[in-house]
């Protein structure tokens, strides 16, 4: 469900008058919540990003991010696939080889990724979709 900001503070509004706050206390709130949205931690974009961002700029891998509590996925649009299966596996093969010293160390990774495009299409066609449990 997308909601907008205006709807989010008639929300809040809503919330604290029911919960017996007068409507100074209510004006305070949203205003707190609209002064926190605006310096950049809009948490309903930014979740909304994370859905649109590919991983490590790999194309067509798309990041599925759920929560803070859970794990991300990664998806073809066919299939759906842990992200740190993923991740672990591509950063092991990157470690362990002489790419790891050309590259910089880990701070190559990244970088590392985008040339070697292969690993993560092969790492994905491995892994097992988590949908199928």
């Amino acid at each position: 469900m997308k909601i907008t900001k205006k709807q989010l503070y008639g929300l809040i509004q809503e919330a604290v008058k029911q919960n017996g706050g007068n409507e100074n206390v209510q004006k305070k709130v949203v205003e707190s919540v609209k002064r926190k949205l605006n310096e950049g931690d809009d948490f309903l974009s930014n979740r909304e990003d994370q859905y649109k961002r590919y991983f490590y700029g790999v194309k067509p891998y798309r990041v599925l991010y759920y929560n803070d509590w859970t794990d991300p996925n990664i998806t073809d649009g066919k299939k759906v696939v842990n992200y740190y299966a993923i991740e672990d596996s591509l950063y092991e093969n990157f470690k362990d080889s002489d790419d790891f010293q050309i590259y910089g160390g880990e701070k190559g990774f990244e970088q590392w990724v985008l040339d070697n495009q292969q690993y993560v299409k092969e790492y994905f066609d491995m892994a097992e979709d988590v949908r199928r449990g």
